[in-house]
Parts: structure tokens; sequence; C-alpha cells
């Protein structure tokens, strides 16, 4: 009879901690990677809702030519990220390769230049770029980042 309830009291804390364990997986508050935007005269301004934005450092482009941008990011924990991404020329909708995604940490604000290929099949005129970022945070938990480039043209 002791056995039986010392085995008993066993698994009720082991059922216990498993619960407090994924209750702490779905509630903790977890910032992976902060986001920031440079201003002109004020300087990195942090970006708080989505889609968060990114600049592209080409405002005109010809179709087959490639189109830079630059983001500004801040990252905190190591989480690898799948990152899928779309060229939106008006009703014209292309998706380019995806990618796996894996910044390094850092105590500062780091920038990256990033550089996309214009396909031949897109549409002249006013376009943009859109990504999106899949992090798995722990085994019950995603947390999906979605960006957009400021417009861009694209002439022949």
């Amino acid at each position: 009879m002791k056995k039986s309830n010392i085995i008993l009291n066993l698994i009720a804390v082991l059922l216990f901690g498993l619960a407090a364990l994924i209750l702490f997986w779905a509630v903790y508050p977890f910032s992976v990677i902060s986001h920031y935007t440079f201003v002109e005269g004020t300087g990195f301004v942090q970006q708080t809702e989505q889609p968060f934005s990114f600049e592209t450092l080409e405002k005109t482009v010809k179709r087959g030519e490639i189109v830079e941008f630059a983001f500004y990011y801040q990252k905190h924990y190591q989480v690898e990220g799948e990152t899928s991404r779309s060229l939106i020329c008006g009703d014209n909708l292309i998706t380019l390769t995806s990618f796996k995604s894996n910044l390094d940490t850092s105590d500062k604000i780091e920038s990256v230049i990033g550089r996309v290929e214009i396909p031949e099949k897109a549409s002249l005129g006013e376009c943009y770029l859109t990504y999106t970022t899949t992090r798995t945070l722990n085994p019950i938990r995603t947390y999906t980042e979605r960006f957009e480039s400021d417009i861009f043209l694209v002439i022949e």
C-alpha cells in the first residue's frame, strides 16, 4: 500500500509539472526579434505593428535586374525561421523561392541588405515585396512575422 501511494504521488507531481510546462509554453511572452525602421533626423524607431516595413534601395528597376532592400533588427534568441516571399505588381502575384532564415543574435541593432531579381514575367508599374517568416518557438507555439517593402517602379 505504501509503495502504491508513493507511485501515485510521483505520477501526480509529474503530471502537474507537465501541465505547468505546457502552460508556460502557451502563454509566456517570448520576443525573438525586434524590427526597426530608420527615420532621417530621428534614428532608429522600433516597429510594433505588422506588417513590418522595409526599404527598397532602388525606386526604379528593370525586369531581370536586382532590387536591393534594407531592414534593421535586433535578435534576442537563436530561433530559426522559414521565410516565404512574393513580388506583387498590381494584380500580379509572383511567388519567389522560400528559404531558411537564421539571423545572428545581437545586443545592438543590425542591418541586412537583401537582393531579389525581378522576374521577366513581372508586370510593369508599381510593385512591392512581401516576406512572411514563421518561427517555431516550442513544440506547441509558432510565431509568424509579415513584412512589406515600400513601393518601387518596374520599367522595361
